[in-house]
């Protein structure tokens, strides 16, 4: 369900995204010592995240970006984008429980599917 990371996923990628510019405002969702998901915003305004399968369906996502974002606009922060892949609707859940609204649709290219795919693209407010 993701677009842009390298696929295969490597520790190296791993490394390269913590200590480059690109992991600015991340945080990592720690679940009894292990590292289980991220939430970030770009400094272009984009909410990304990420979460191990194994925690799907739990509200964690909901809970993680929902604090990341309130806490965005409380600091004054300007309006926000997302998006998911089109059938994703754990996604589309965690995005509209939020206040994401979706926007448009677009094409893209997915590394780990390696084909494009649709992005249904939200705004938050």
């Amino acid at each position: 369900w993701l677009t842009t990371p390298p696929w295969p996923y490597r520790i190296e990628d791993a490394l390269a995204f913590v200590t480059s510019g690109m992991s600015s405002g991340a945080f990592g969702i720690i679940v009894k010592g292990s590292g289980i998901g991220v939430v970030h915003i770009n400094p272009e305004g984009e909410l990304g995240y990420w979460l191990a399968r194994s925690w799907h369906g739990q509200g964690l996502m909901t809970e993680a970006a929902g604090a990341l974002v309130a806490d965005h606009f409380a600091r004054g922060g300007g309006p926000l984008v997302s998006g998911y892949i089109a059938g994703n609707e754990a996604s589309r859940n965690v995005l509209t429980k939020i206040g994401f609204r979706l926007s448009h649709t677009e094409v893209k290219p997915s590394r780990p599917r390696g084909e494009d795919v649709e992005i249904m693209r939200m705004a938050h407010p």
